[in-house]
């Protein structure tokens, strides 16, 4: 609604409800991914509302809440890059000098890393940290790096079309909002958050090569 008008958050709204609940789309599934979308979301229109008014602690705040989100699943670290995209979107479309811009990713930044230095030193002393550093980025690590960029690229070739007949009326419906800018110019002040969001999401599923249906 911020980004269009009423009639645009209630079809999202609606369509994102509609998709939580349907078995076919994993919906009543309590995927990471669900979780993961919560904090994004959240932390992305705090930071939106902040970089209007120039609430510095609303800032901060969206960063951690993007920061809880990577805490759930790593891939959701991308839409904390996402954030600094639309603070140099933002400053750029004001005319904000350089140094407005840098302290408005340096603040997004400071709130997105103080909730995992938090967490870092809670397991420290708890006497866990090693046991959470293997897991989270030493195994992990290993695990995304398992499928070669050839290979995939092409189970993305492969997994694209089936990706899109599990539910072409969805995918479609998604095509036509992402283009409808093209034709109608009441749309094109929100067209690049929402382009950034598509690519920053598409880059949030690709480490590892693993197009799990659940993903999409």
């Amino acid at each position: 609604r911020r980004l269009f008008d009423n009639s645009a958050g209630l079809a999202a709204g609606a369509s994102f409800a509609m998709l939580s609940f349907l078995p076919s789309v994993h919906g009543i599934i309590a995927n990471a991914e669900h979780f993961v979308l919560v904090f994004a979301l959240s932390g992305a229109l705090l930071a939106m509302k902040s970089l209007e008014d120039g609430g510095l602690w609303k800032l901060f705040a969206g960063g951690a809440l993007l920061a809880a989100g990577y805490t759930i699943k790593q891939h959701g670290a991308v839409f904390v890059l996402f954030s600094f995209f639309m603070a140099l979107l933002y400053n750029t479309r004001n005319g904000s000098d350089l140094k407005r811009t840098a302290r408005d990713i340096s603040v997004l930044a400071l709130g997105a890393i103080t909730p995992f230095m938090a967490m870092c030193g809670a397991l420290y002393l708890a006497g866990v940290f090693d046991g959470f550093w293997f897991w989270t980025f030493a195994y992990a690590r290993e695990y995304v790096s398992v499928v070669p960029l050839t290979a995939g690229l092409r189970a993305l070739k492969a997994e694209g079309g089936r990706i899109f007949l599990s539910a072409p009326l969805i995918w479609a419906l998604c095509l036509i909002g992402t283009i409808a800018p093209v034709w109608d110019r009441g749309l094109r002040q929100g067209w690049p958050f929402l382009l950034g969001l598509l690519a920053f999401s598409a880059l949030a599923v690709l480490p590892g090569f693993f197009f799990r249906p659940h993903y999409f």
